[in-house]
């Protein structure tokens, strides 16, 4: 294959990309960091891959699926709605049922203004045209 890349900077990133993917699906321990060579003659790249190959990567997650555990059933809690409305005093609780008593029905809250009737009314400015 011959890629022709804009800069070095890009063909050095896709190089070692190929060789992280190469590395990881091929090989199963990555290679030695350390060679036999010395340093003064030195051919091809020092860069090496250093993370998990997939053979690692699989083999663990076998390893650990071996494990043993209980499974047990969630806690149930119960609903926020029937919670909140139920009071710990049955006779309590009949009041505000409105079953038992229609005026819980047809409550309706009562209003109280702040402002004072006899206060003029508030109305957005109009521009004069």
């Amino acid at each position: 294959f011959v890629f022709r890349l804009d800069s070095a900077r890009t063909c050095k990133h896709l190089w070692k990309c190929a060789v992280e993917h190469h590395s990881f699906f091929r090989l199963r321990t990555p290679g030695n960091s350390k060679s036999n060579r010395s340093d003064f003659i030195r051919l091809g790249s020092r860069f090496r891959f250093s993370g998990r190959t997939e053979y690692q990567a699989t083999h663990g997650s076998r390893l650990r699926r071996t494990s043993t555990f209980e499974r047990k059933p969630s806690k149930r809690y119960p609903s926020r709605r029937h919670s909140t409305f139920k009071a710990t005093n049955p006779v309590i609780a009949a009041q505000f049922c409105s079953k038992t008593n229609p005026e819980v029905h047809n409550y309706q809250p009562q209003y109280h203004p702040t402002i004072h009737p006899s206060q003029p009314r508030w109305h957005p400015h109009s521009p004069n045209v």
